[in-house]
């Protein structure tokens, strides 16, 4: 069987390329490293920004839920590969992956060029995380107010032009 150009996967959205999904992969490797190798310099006041959170919603935003979802998954597999033996493998991914979900149910219904769009989306997105890893490690205590306020500012300063950055790439869903 040949598949012709106009074969339509079941859960992809036919004005996504194939071609973006894959700058976006490399891009979120990118990231990750530039997260694990830069995130002493980049943080603020003790807080590191988390790129890829802010990736996975720039994802899900412009390019739907279904590829929130699995570029979301991907990000957060390839952060768990890089991240340190003490944590728990899939529970970057699993939050990482909601985020991209959530995000993408939400763009429908966002002006994805209002500026106040990536940064309600990304404090949300900062929070749930946040929640999602304190359950993942059954350690409810660990939040804390200034914590996540202080990962929420640092995650916005570095997201707003990520977000926008992300949508540049080709197979945006039209707005």
């Amino acid at each position: 069987m040949v598949l012709s150009p106009s074969y339509s996967y079941p859960g992809i959205p036919e004005e996504t390329s194939s071609g973006g999904t894959a700058l976006l992969l490399c891009l979120f490797v990118v990231f990750t490293e530039c997260q694990n190798v830069f995130g002493e310099f980049l943080s603020i006041s003790g807080a590191q920004p988390d790129l890829v959170l802010a990736a996975a919603v720039a994802c899900g935003i412009f390019r739907g839920r279904d590829q929130g979802f699995w570029l979301g998954f991907a990000s957060g597999f390839i952060q768990d590969l890089a991240s340190s033996p003490g944590v728990a493998m899939g529970q970057l991914a699993l939050s990482k992956m909601m985020i991209g979900w959530l995000a993408g149910c939400l763009s429908t219904s966002v002006r994805r060029t209002f500026i106040l769009v990536p940064i309600l989306l990304i404090v949300i997105a900062t929070v749930v995380n946040h929640v999602i890893l304190a359950i993942f490690t059954a350690d409810l205590a660990s939040l804390q107010w200034r914590m996540l306020t202080s990962s929420a500012l640092v995650n916005v300063i570095y997201g707003i032009p990520i977000y926008y950055f992300v949508g540049l790439f080709p197979g945006r869903q039209r707005s």
